[in-house]
């Protein structure tokens, strides 16, 4: 039951328990300036506790408790790579009955590359379930940069910047929206992820503490099964002979080209698949199709003489842009927990070793690495949110 659960935290599958009713509960602001600013609010859907009952009989997941929901998107300004104010979107789940201040936790979402798989599409998700319905936190999901209202750009997969500000300035427009529409609040802010969203979660933990540590107090963290370390990850794929997710390396590739300006995808990735990748990351194609219009050879999706050459010491923008990108190297001062099991395939676990040493190393004091058993990436999700959340339940 936990793998059919939890699924949808990793490829973005829809829940089709449509019984709630959506509604036109819009808050449109016409003046935003700042990052964070709110641009709307719309009501998508509305539980109640006997549907959301129904729902979870459904699920055959147990419970004492179910809160009925309220589901939103919510549209805010944040930046794009030059500095302009654009449109980015996100889910926001409000418990409801409670007339007291509640938890908040940010879940960033897995790897997705459809936008129809983003959490402002899904409405009954399973980290809406898991920390909303189950336990009454409120919670917010980034769309990310590149889906859902900014779809008009490319997602910066795995770009460490962007990434962040993709989950701070959702925070600040929680804050804002919260305080118009007299949303039960709290103080304590909880973060979580997955896989990217693992990174993401990394990232925006790392920009708050070195940034915006008098605009954000975390009461504590789990970030799960994110590629913290890149570059070291990067020398392992490359160097192996098979890989183990072709869209995953050939997303990042194409990212980064993007991003950085670098014109340079013909150079590293091997034709006919250097010329089909705008297309099979363009925001409508599902992973199985990309998967099946890839390679999985690593000397067929890439360019032997970039292989050569990475191997030989050179490529070092390449490089460069992956240490960059690594968000591994701080001092965590809030409660964190590393989250990940031992034999991902996907992810290899050395991402969470390497980051955990590293935090300790530069004297963190509350940090911990919980390592689980198994041997697959989308199987392990279920496990890790089970953990996660229990983590979040003893800061309450």
């Amino acid at each position: 039951m936990i793998r059919k659960f939890f699924y949808v935290l990793v490829v973005g599958v829809l829940l089709t328990f449509f019984s709630g009713c959506g509604g036109g509960d819009n808050e449109d602001n016409s003046i935003v300036k700042h990052p964070g600013d709110v641009v709307s609010l719309t009501k998508t859907a509305t539980y109640d506790q006997d549907t959301m009952k129904q729902i979870l009989d459904q699920m055959q997941i147990p419970s004492q408790q179910v809160f009925g929901i309220e589901v939103f998107t919510l549209v805010y300004k944040t930046l794009d790579r030059f500095g302009n104010l654009i449109n980015a979107s996100g889910l926001l789940a409000v418990p409801m009955g409670i007339d007291f201040p509640t938890p908040l936790v940010s879940d960033q979402h897995g790897t997705v590359f459809n936008d129809e798989e983003i959490p402002s599409r899904n409405p009954l998700n399973a980290s809406v379930i898991l920390f909303t319905a189950l336990r009454g936190y409120m919670l917010a999901m980034p769309d990310y940069i590149g889906y859902g209202a900014s779809s008009d750009k490319v997602h910066p997969y795995l770009i460490e910047e962007p990434s962040a500000r993709a989950v701070v300035d959702m925070l600040r427009a929680v804050k804002r929206i919260s305080s118009i529409k007299n949303f039960p609040l709290g103080d304590k802010l909880f973060l979580s992820g997955y896989s990217e969203g693992g990174y993401v979660t990394m990232a925006a933990l790392k920009k708050i503490q070195e940034d915006l540590f008098d605009e954000f107090r975390v009461t504590a963290a789990a970030p799960m099964a994110g590629p913290y370390d890149l570059k070291q990850t990067a020398d392992v794929f490359l160097l192996q002979g098979m890989l183990s997710y072709s869209p995953f390396v050939a997303y990042l590739v194409y990212a980064y080209d993007e991003y950085y300006g670098w014109n340079r995808l013909k150079k590293i990735v091997n034709e006919p698949y250097a010329d089909k990748l705008p297309a099979l990351f363009d925001g409508t194609k599902s992973s199985d199709y990309i998967y099946n219009a890839l390679t999985n050879v690593t000397n067929e999706l890439f360019r032997p003489d970039f292989l050569a050459s990475y191997f030989a010491g050179g490529e070092e923008y390449f490089k460069r842009a992956l240490v960059d990108n690594s968000p591994i190297d701080w001092t965590p001062r809030m409660p964190l927990r590393l989250i990940h099991c031992t034999d991902d395939p996907i992810v290899p676990f050395f991402n969470t070793q390497t980051a955990f040493d590293n935090f300790v190393q530069n004297g963190a004091k509350d940090v911990e690495l919980v390592s689980l058993d198994g041997d697959d990436h989308v199987e392990c999700a279920g496990p890790a949110y089970l953990d996660a959340a229990s983590y979040f339940d003893s800061f309450r």
